[in-house]
């Protein structure tokens, strides 16, 4: 027998060993390589599934999107109920749309054979959907005011393992909320002159507030989208400008920023004139009067009375609207410096449209005295009657919430003011005066807003809306809207007083009127309230100014020619600020303030006149050797502005209410009074021909090849702000007939 020695036997040991462990390690190999590949398809199926589970989701926005374009209401039960026409007033409920939102779950839509989505109006689930947009709240789930929270939930797998789920968030808003201050569908223009060559003033672009970046779009995808004049002043506080063409050549000291050719469209959809004229036809926003017309305003004087009297105001009305008695559909004032024209009720117009403007001799306020003679007997009779002194008046249409739908163009050739609507088939101009109110101007041809130099600022918010041209600029002479108000020589001003528009949380508009001309010490209308701030430190409420307006009259001698500036408050004491006195608050109350410029005598209009010192009308000059008061002077041959000498001598009086001279209170000194006479000169007889205006809403316009135009003037200032607010006067009218689109959706 043969046997092995030791040393081979260890070495075959050795070898079994060897193979055990390579036979171990290529089965871990192998079993790692199958564990990875399988993780490996399982991951690529996973990032597959995600993927389509997000398209899913993707896919049930676009559904929802769909569904609101075919029924606004969607989400909803049943369609809203609304108040007539009503404008939406935040705290009165009763003017809200009524609704109820739908509390269900929804049946999942399959996207593809093995992707769902689901959205559900379920009030218990966390990722409910929410349609708020009928509502001037924020709704349920935080949902911002007049949009629709969309909550889509994708799937992927079979039916009965659909395990893989991507979530979306997405907030879509009605077509009629405009994204920016100014979305236009045409091309803008900044004028850099006006139509004589002068150099233009400024425009401002800002957003919810002045510090607040400003932003606009033109939809134009041509040359010069938007363009600007040779010297144009654009600020935009960093803000964006943004078109589907081209834009111009950029100003100097252009501060933002622009992207031309854009390809996204973000224009906000037209607004449906035609309906909501046929709605208020129809009586689908109540029973309203039907009229049309033109409505004039006319100066009247009496025959004869004793003593002082003042002449007062009629009507010539051939629109068929009632305008006398308690139930009148409009009304008006009769007597005093402001005339009122007051819409009371919404009203239809038919396709005669509806004009309202004045007589030119009606912008006069003529002072008269009722003489008496004896007659034959020696009985006192009517005598003549003296014109003692003229003013001017001011004239006003006040919208007091109502609304006019007219079938033809609306033409108001006075001051408009107001919250409250106008809808036209046709255009739309009027005179833009003070107004702290929100207003509806949309039309389908063009949009004419004019300014008077009647009013020393300007300020007014709502939309603006045209199908054609929107333009904004001076009152022109040759203007449809021009009667009475290019008077030179006597005229009646207002100042606003401080009014704030709000535009957002803790975000709002100031307008302030502030005198600084001709000697650089700055005067605001209004009282100054410093920041309040709560224990912690917190800021609670901004600096602020408080007041009324301000009217400034000028009073003119019609035989001598001399004159004087009176000013007060309007509906109220009037109250300053001196800015530079850190801002010490003066309240003038309910005095009036005199003030005679230099080389003026002094007169009474409203003293009775000593029959011994009338002239003989038998010495009287030839009536055909005198100059006419009233003539206008020749344009290119200016003077100095009054006022603007810092060194000229004004007398500044105060005046008690029944015009006679008195002692300034304790709290008010003479000093204080001659600083703000030559300002109140100056700031009255500045620059008619310019526009300082501030516009808080939004600007649109519907159709392409049309414009929208600014042109400050020489001096002007335009402020444009971005306010969304506007839809609370549109909801009511424009019920379920808009679309909605997506500007905000993000993965949960």
């Amino acid at each position: 027998m043969f046997i092995k020695k030791g040393k081979n036997l260890f070495e075959e040991g050795i070898a079994m060993i060897s193979v055990l462990l390579l036979t171990v390690l290529l089965t871990l190999m192998t079993v790692s390589m199958l564990f990875i590949n399988t993780n490996h398809l399982s991951m690529v199926g996973n990032i597959e599934g995600k993927e389509k589970a997000l398209k899913a989701a993707e896919a049930g926005v676009e559904y929802a999107m769909h569904m609101l374009n075919e029924d606004p209401a969607w989400g909803l039960t049943g369609d809203p109920v609304f108040p007539g026409g009503k404008i939406v007033i935040p705290g009165d409920p009763n003017t809200f749309p009524r609704f109820t939102l739908l509390n269900s779950d929804s049946i999942p839509v399959s996207y593809t054979k093995d992707c769902r989505f689901t959205i559900t109006f379920n009030q218990t689930s966390p990722y409910r959907s929410v349609n708020n947009l009928f509502n001037p709240l924020t709704g349920e789930g935080n949902t911002p005011p007049y949009t629709a929270k969309i909550i889509s939930i994708g799937r992927f797998g079979p039916n009965s393992e659909q395990k893989i789920t991507k979530i979306i968030e997405a907030y879509l808003v009605r077509s009629d909320y405009s994204p920016n201050s100014i979305n236009v569908a045409g091309s803008i223009c900044f004028a850099g002159k006006d139509e004589s060559d002068n150099v233009t003033g400024k425009v401002t672009i800002t957003g919810r507030d002045p510090d607040e970046a400003g932003s606009i779009y033109s939809d134009d995808p041509n040359d010069d989208s938007i363009m600007f004049g040779p010297r144009a002043g654009i600020i935009t506080n960093k803000g964006i400008f943004v078109s589907k063409g081209k834009i111009d050549s950029l100003p100097p000291g252009f501060d933002g920023s622009i992207v031309e050719n854009c390809n996204k469209d973000y224009l906000s959809k037209p607004i449906n004139i035609d309906e909501i004229i046929e709605n208020a036809r129809t009586d689908i926003y109540g029973s309203l009067p039907h009229g049309g017309g033109l409505i004039t305003l006319r100066d009247i004087k009496p025959d004869w009375y004793r003593g002082i009297f003042k002449s007062s105001v009629s009507v010539q009305n051939s629109t068929g609207f009632s305008i006398e008695g308690p139930n009148a559909d409009i009304s008006y004032d009769k007597s005093g410096e402001i005339i009122t024209v007051t819409l009371n009720k919404d009203i239809y117009v038919d396709s005669n449209g509806l004009k309202i403007k004045g007589e030119p001799d009606s912008i006069y306020w003529g002072i008269y005295e009722g003489l008496e003679k004896l007659d034959d007997n020696g009985e006192l009779i009517p005598g003549d009657i003296l014109k003692k002194a003229i003013m001017a008046r001011s004239f006003y249409m006040n919208l007091n919430g109502h609304t006019i739908y007219s079938e033809g163009d609306v033409h108001i050739a006075i001051n408009l003011k107001g919250r409250g609507r106008i809808f036209s088939k046709g255009d739309i101009k009027y005179i833009i005066g003070i107004n702290g109110k929100e207003t509806i101007n949309a039309c389908n041809g063009n949009l004419d807003l004019e300014i008077t130099k009647n009013v020393g600022k300007c300020n007014t918010s709502g939309l603006y809306y045209a199908g054609k041209n929107i333009d904004i600029q001076p009152l022109k002479k040759d203007s449809d809207l021009y009667w009475g108000w290019g008077v030179e020589d006597i005229n009646t001003k207002e100042f606003s007083g401080p009014t704030y528009i709000s535009s957002g949380y803790d975000s709002y508009y100031p307008f302030v009127t502030k005198f600084s001309k001709p000697n650089n010490k700055t005067t605001s209308i209004g009282e100054y309230h410093p920041a309040q701030y709560d224990s912690n430190g917190k800021l609670v409420r901004r600096a602020h100014y408080e007041g009324n307006d301000m009217t400034v009259t000028k009073v003119l001698n019609k035989d001598t020619g001399d004159y004087y500036y009176i000013a007060k408050g309007r509906d109220g004491p009037l109250k300053l600020s001196l800015d530079y006195d850190n801002n010490k608050n003066i309240d003038i109350g309910d005095y009036q303030i005199k003030i005679i410029p230099p080389h003026q005598e002094e007169f009474d209009p409203e003293k009775p006149t000593d029959p011994n010192t009338l002239p003989d009308p038998n010495t009287l000059p030839d009536p055909n050797t005198l100059s006419d008061p009233n003539t206008l002077p020749d344009p290119n041959s200016p003077s100095p502005i009054p006022g603007s000498d810092p060194d000229e001598t004004y007398k500044v009086e105060l005046l008690d209410k029944y015009g006679h001279s008195i002692q300034p209170p304790v709290n008010i000194t003479q000093e204080e009074l001659d600083n703000f006479g030559p300002q109140v000169v100056h700031y009255f007889n500045a620059c008619s021909d310019s526009v300082d205006i501030t516009i808080i809403g939004a600007i649109k316009n519907a159709t392409g090849g049309n414009r929208l135009f600014f042109n400050p003037g020489p001096e002007g200032n335009i402020i444009v702000g971005y306010n969304p607010s506007y839809l609370n006067s549109m909801v009511n009218v424009q019920r379920k007939s808009f679309t909605v689109r997506k500007i905000s959706c993000h993965e949960l």
